[in-house]
Order: C-alpha cells, then sequence, then structure tokens
C-alpha cells in the first residue's frame, strides 16, 4: 500500500479503510503542520489544528472527491480552522480594549477594518482564498502553491488574479480611511 497515489488513497478512504488514513496521516501530518506553524506561531494550537483537519477529513470521508487534490483538501480545512481562531481573537481582542464597557475609538476603528478584510476574504469561493491565503499570509510562491494543491501555476495566477480584483473592489472604502490615518500620522 506504500505506493499509493493521493487519488488512490482518497478511494479507500471513501469506503472507511482506516490504514489509507494512516498513510495520509503519516504522509502529510509534517507539512500541513508546518504550514499551520507558519501562520500561528504556536505548536501546541498547530498540533491541535492539524489532527482536527485530519479528524473533519475522516468524518466527510463518504464526500471526498477522487478527482481534486486531497491534499489541498487537508490544507483548506487547515486554513479554515486558522480562520476560525484569527476571528475569535479578534472577537476576544474586541472585548479586551472596553472601558467601562465602551469600546475606544482607536481599537473599534482597527476591528472594523480587520473585519472587513476578514469578510471580503471569507466571501472568495474556496480554491481563490487558499490560494490567496498561501500567497499573501505564508509566502509561497505561484510554482509551491500549484504544486501544493495540485493545479497549474497559470491557475494559480488566475485564482491570485480573481482574488486581488475581487479584494480591491470589496474593499476600496478602506482606501480613504488609510489615507485619512497616514495623513494624520505626519501632522
Amino acid at each position: 500500500m506504500a505506493s499509493l497515489n493521493d487519488a488512490e488513497l482518497a478511494e479507500r478512504i471513501r469506503e472507511s479503510d482506516a490504514e489509507a488514513f494512516k498513510m495520509l496521516f503519516y504522509r502529510y501530518y509534517e507539512p500541513v503542520l508546518g504550514f499551520v506553524m507558519r501562520r500561528l506561531g504556536d505548536a501546541a494550537k498547530s498540533e491541535d489544528v492539524v489532527q482536527e483537519a485530519f479528524a473533519r477529513l475522516w468524518e466527510a470521508r463518504n464526500r471526498l472527491s477522487t478527482d481534486g487534490s486531497i491534499r489541498g483538501y487537508l490544507y483548506r480545512l487547515a486554513s479554515n480552522r486558522i480562520i476560525d481562531l484569527y476571528r475569535a481573537d479578534e472577537v476576544r481582542r474586541e472585548h479586551a480594549a472596553t472601558v467601562d464597557g465602551k469600546v475606544t475609538l482607536p481599537d473599534a476603528e482597527f476591528f472594523s477594518v480587520t473585519e472587513d478584510v476578514r469578510k471580503a476574504i471569507d466571501a472568495l469561493p474556496d480554491g481563490v482564498r487558499t490560494t490567496f491565503i498561501l500567497s499573501r499570509y505564508d509566502e509561497l510562491s505561484y510554482a509551491e502553491i500549484a504544486r501544493l494543491l495540485g493545479v497549474s501555476i497559470k491557475t494559480v495566477e488566475k485564482r491570485m488574479s480573481k482574488a486581488l480584483r475581487s479584494l480591491r473592489r470589496d474593499l476600496a472604502h478602506l482606501l480613504t480611511l488609510l489615507i485619512l490615518i497616514l495623513l494624520g500620522m505626519r501632522w
């Protein structure tokens, strides 16, 4: 079974083959953990995220597609969990920034901006969002992303173009705020 490719492993996992899942786990645990560690910087949280990604993959094994990249699916599961953690941290920061039940203006503005950015990224289609996160947050090259997700470099380029076009459109209102903040810093 050691020579099974990812598509064959996915097919066996769909059939609830625990040995195939174990093989997938050993094949991708370390790479996915490295990916998550670069994002979170916390070993314990990173291990939890990776274990949860594998657990979710096993739970959804009946719906696994043998057409797509199981490796890309694992990274997408991990990325989505990381986004959930960032969301929870933002909410905690918002509550920590309260004084006598009122949010201070700078923290409220920062939370609003980061929330707008997070919502815009979350609104991207799955493949586009994953590609964007791998490029901008994990600083992977297009070739690395293509290899990781099992797509062509041209597909990565198109996804990035779509992501940036969408984010520019959805976040245009923040440009004015950024200019005002930068001008205010000079005075």
